[in-house]
């Protein structure tokens, strides 16, 4: 009888590059870094009404992390927003 052994996958614990998925636009309702605060919120509240808090939060932090090297001031507001809407709901 012969044993078969199975190759190695990889480094054990190690995962792959991590990518983040193309976002489309429209998805967040008018959001916009240089609206005032309680327009920002009004539109996260209507992206909320239409899809999943959590769908919200990542798609938040999908773009502040796309934006975090380019436009830094504007990456701390959404994160600070996506901390919000995970306190909020």
């Amino acid at each position: 009888m012969e044993i078969r052994r199975t190759p190695k996958r990889g480094v054990p614990g190690r995962r792959g590059k991590k990518v983040i998925p193309p976002l489309s636009p429209g998805k967040l309702f008018g959001y916009t870094v240089s609206a005032s605060p309680a327009s920002r919120m009004r539109s996260l509240n209507i992206a909320i009404r239409h899809s999943s808090p959590l769908t919200v939060f990542r798609r938040l932090h999908a773009i502040a992390t796309l934006n975090k090297r380019r436009i830094p001031k504007a990456s701390r507001v959404i994160l600070s927003n996506a901390a919000r809407v995970r306190r909020k709901f």
